[in-house]
């Protein structure tokens, strides 16, 4: 609109320049005046508006201004390559995210880990999930200053979850379920920095279960090879933890 804006201001400057001195009347002429022929003022005017029309498709041309409504660019996809995605898995949730990855257009793709990383889409095929992070805020500031939305595939273990609640306008989130499956971990692991011969280790750690809980086991703790702790593990709900 700016560039139309401008292209018609010069526009009109050239009509005027151009058929300006003619718009006035044989009335208004003075007798040495109308010695000359001198044009109607209709046909002045006319003759000036068609040639300041001429003059705005030129300047429109020159100046590139858009002759209707832009289309919005598509969106730009994002996938998740953080380790996450090989957690208690076999490589089917991977390549489910690429199933996932090919129904989005586009030959670009951002890689969403560490830091966000603008490759094409072959590099993005052949890309392994090895960050340790996942870092939404990253992508979404790199598609934003490209001026485009975003489809994010990802399994949903983001860093900074809250941003997709805020995501560009016509975003979208594909997010690849896990099958739930029994499943816990060590979530921390507290003891001290060094210890001596018959001392006494206090070791305090948190386990967290999976998507389907767990029926209960036993937590051990080694040392080299050795064992130093065993307690039982009660049965645990989905998504407890316990320390």
């Amino acid at each position: 609109m700016t560039r139309w804006a401008f292209a018609a201001a010069l526009a009109l400057v050239g009509a005027w320049i151009t058929y300006g001195p003619l718009w006035r009347s044989r009335a208004g002429a003075s007798s040495h005046d109308m010695a000359r022929p001198v044009a109607p003022a209709r046909w002045a005017l006319m003759l000036g508006a068609l040639r300041g029309l001429a003059y705005l498709c030129l300047l429109g041309l020159l100046l590139g201004a858009p002759w209707g409504k832009a289309d919005p660019e598509a969106p730009l996809p994002v996938l998740d390559v953080s380790a996450s995605w090989q957690r208690a898995d076999d490589g089917r949730l991977w390549r489910a995210a690429l199933d996932s990855l090919r129904t989005v257009a586009g030959d670009s793709v951002i890689l969403m880990g560490d830091s966000a990383r603008l490759v094409a889409r072959a590099d993005a095929v052949d890309a392994s999930p090895a960050d340790q992070r996942s870092a939404l805020q990253s992508a979404v500031d790199r598609a934003t200053a490209l001026g485009r939305s975003v489809v994010i595939v990802s399994d949903g273990e983001l860093d900074d979850i809250g941003v997709a609640s805020a995501l560009p306008p016509a975003s979208r989130l594909i997010r690849v379920e896990r099958e739930a499956r029994p499943d816990v971990a060590v979530s921390t692991l507290e003891l001290p920095p060094y210890a001596t011969g018959g001392d006494t280790v206090e070791v305090q750690s948190t386990i967290v279960s999976g998507g389907a809980g767990v029926e209960g086991g036993t937590f051990v703790v080694q040392l080299d090879g050795a064992e130093l702790a065993r307690t039982v593990v009660q049965p645990m709900d989905a998504f407890a933890s316990r320390r």
